[in-house]
């Protein structure tokens, strides 16, 4: 009898991708630790069920992006604003209508217009 010869199996290559993907998929986000303690909070209170799959905080980021549009957005960027930025846009505005005015002329203007308690009880 002859002996057949023995084949070698060789062996896949061991997939690393999967898990490189799966880290690459994420970013982390930094946020106030209120903030994310808030997040924890409501994470927490959604994972109190009986069946279905735990959520994450991506699950919940996501659902709530669905409801931001255009003025939300807006909201937000005003409420970035502080009061010498939403007087200079205001000013930059009045320039585009009336370019020779200063912005000494311009606060001069915006005194005249709106009176001011503090300034009569100075008097």
């Amino acid at each position: 009898m002859s002996e057949q010869p023995i084949e070698q199996i060789k062996e896949p290559p061991k997939v690393v991708r999967k898990r490189k993907q799966q880290r690459n998929a994420l970013e982390a986000i930094r946020v106030r630790k209120a903030t994310a303690k808030k997040i924890k909070e409501f994470i927490k209170e959604l994972n109190k069920k009986d069946f279905g799959a735990k959520i994450v905080i991506d699950d919940l980021i996501k659902k709530l992006l669905t409801f931001v549009n255009q003025d939300v957005l807006f909201e937000i960027q005003e409420e970035s604003l502080s009061n010498e930025d939403k007087l200079e846009r205001t000013y930059q505005q009045y320039k585009k209508e009336n370019p020779d005015v200063s912005k000494d002329e311009f606060l001069g203007i915006l005194i005249s217009k709106v009176p001011l308690q503090n300034q009569a009880q100075n008097n």
